[in-house]
């Protein structure tokens, strides 16, 4: 666990620093993309944590929330995971603001050892969908 993950607030402040400096040095120019979040699960309170983050201010100085989906089943399990997340996105977003969700990186391992999970030929199969999901259930 990361200093962050263990101290939310520590996060939630430091994030605002940081956006509001971009925002400040590039004469409101700038674009604060966050947090980088590798997985979005209910398994691993990823939801929790955000919410959390959400109901700190996060999304105050935010201008887009980036994600890496990460996970270990179907590519299809993205989409009631991302409907929570836009759906708490929406609910904590300061009015006449909105705040668009991209998805950053996604992907299967096909290497070897302990984070093999696909083969290489079931990495062609999933590829395709992937795709497909993030154009659908994410704004880019």
């Amino acid at each position: 666990m990361n200093l962050f993950q263990a101290n939310t607030n520590a996060f939630v402040q430091f994030s605002k620093y940081v956006c509001n400096a971009i925002h400040k040095g590039s004469g409101n120019n700038g674009y604060c993309v966050g947090p980088s979040s590798a997985f979005i699960s209910r398994k691993y309170k990823d939801f929790a944590w955000l919410q959390e983050a959400f109901e700190l201010g996060l999304l105050d100085v935010l201008d887009a929330f980036l994600i890496h989906p990460y996970r270990a089943n179907g590519p299809e399990t993205v989409i009631p995971d991302f409907k929570l997340l836009r759906d708490l996105i929406d609910m904590y977003t300061p009015i006449g603001k909105t705040i668009p969700i991209y998805n950053g990186e996604w992907g299967y391992a096909s290497g070897s050892g302990a984070w093999q999970f696909v083969t290489e030929e079931d990495q062609g199969k999933i590829v395709p969908r992937m795709f497909l999901l993030s154009y659908l259930v994410t704004d880019g």
